[in-house]
């Protein structure tokens, strides 16, 4: 389909940034490693309103009158919206938040943090429920539409599903890279809730998008993208296709000279590796990017990949967001701290349908692929 990729801008200085849209998609709203967090009407806005909030500025979520800042002061820190001004710490960490996840009544805040643990706050109640459930660093959590559920992925090596209203763990899959700092896994594997209904979980696992059954956890299909899987056979060149000897040798040497951590293998993971799933407002379709820089748009019902557009650089893509009001625009960010917007990614017939239906999943003949091990 058409698409219109528009050159990405500066928006904060290196490192990770996190990007999301106001609830009205009127705004863009960015928090970078430099503190600040800045509001942006529209990527051409050359003067965004900027507030620091800290010395870096991890995640930003809003939702509502709030905007949800996770910040290195190990707080999640309420600020009234579009004003920006201070409205309540929610809850505090051992270590810095990582990401944050708000329900679409505003009701329910879960928030991850490098102490490997999640915090789920009931705004009503004033009180945070801790799920320790993880051994390393969370990277990403994302609570389901109905609020039985909340899923989060780890350096541990996980993404695990926590039942809420039982308080226990739900299922646990391995498809995320060990890596014991937030700060410097290429691989985040966030995962996404089909909206509405919350019948569909996407877990990025590898070269390929994985989509589960709520409930049963069963899979029901894998989403992959050509032009992304041979991405790592056209970076080794032609004579390592022609001589596969001299491709072992030179990745031996490399591994020899190379000072890296064997119990970390997320130093290891190709840039053509998915990191970050996210389902549209509609439903229809999903967006995910890898760390090379690749950002794919599927239809969920055709099972078929829509849309592949490669990022300036081909920097790894650390922040994707879809604009809630339905206009079938993509924004995201890089770990150089650039913005960037891809509009008309989804057809306008489907823009205005919000109900996060799935009329068609396939099953019965379709292989399980065997890709994410459930623990």
């Amino acid at each position: 389909m058409p698409v219109n990729k528009r050159p990405m801008r500066y928006a904060h200085s290196d490192g990770h940034t996190d990007v999301c849209y106001s609830e009205d998609g009127k705004y863009l709203i960015t928090g970078g490693n430099d503190g600040d967090i800045r509001l942006w009407m529209g990527l051409e806005d050359d003067d965004p309103t900027s507030h620091c909030v800290g010395e870096r500025a991890l995640a930003v979520k809003q939702m509502g009158k709030r905007l949800f800042v996770g910040t290195d002061n190990n707080t999640v820190q309420a600020y009234t919206f579009p004003e920006v001004e201070p409205d309540g710490i929610i809850t505090r960490f051992g270590a810095p938040v990582t990401h944050i996840s708000v329900s679409k009544d505003g009701n329910t805040i879960a928030a991850a943090s490098e102490d490997m643990e999640v915090h789920i706050y009931d705004v009503a109640l004033q009180k945070s429920t801790v799920i320790a459930s993880h051994t390393g660093p969370v990277f990403g959590v994302e609570l389901d539409p109905k609020l039985e559920f909340v899923a989060s992925c780890s350096g541990d090596g996980t993404v695990r599903v926590w039942n809420l209203s039982q308080n226990k763990l739900g299922h646990s899959w391995k498809c995320v890279p060990i890596c014991n700092s937030f700060l410097l896994t290429k691989v985040l594997g966030r995962p996404s809730w089909l909206p509405s209904t919350g019948e569909l979980l996407a877990l990025p696992n590898g070269k390929q998008v994985c989509l589960y059954k709520r409930g049963t956890w069963e899979q029901m299909t894998t989403l992959t993208n050509a032009q992304v899987e041979k991405i790592h056979l056209q970076h080794l060149g032609t004579s390592y296709m022609i001589y596969p000897l001299l491709l072992i040798h030179t990745l031996y040497l490399h591994m020899l000279a190379s000072s890296f951590d064997p119990h970390s293998s997320a130093q290891h993971a190709q840039n053509n590796e998915f990191s970050i799933v996210t389902f549209s407002p509609c439903g229809k379709y999903l967006a995910g990017c890898t760390i090379g820089g690749d950002i794919c748009v599927w239809d969920i019902k055709q099972e078929s990949c829509v849309m592949h557009e490669v990022i300036k650089n081909k920097n790894q893509v650390c922040a994707l967001a879809w604009n809630p009001s339905g206009s079938g625009e993509l924004g995201y960010c890089d770990l150089t701290g650039q913005l960037g917007t891809i509009e008309g990614c989804i057809p306008v017939e489907l823009n205005s349908n919000l109900d996060g239906s799935l009329k068609r999943v396939r099953s019965g003949n379709c292989a399980l692929h065997k890709t994410c091990t459930a623990e």
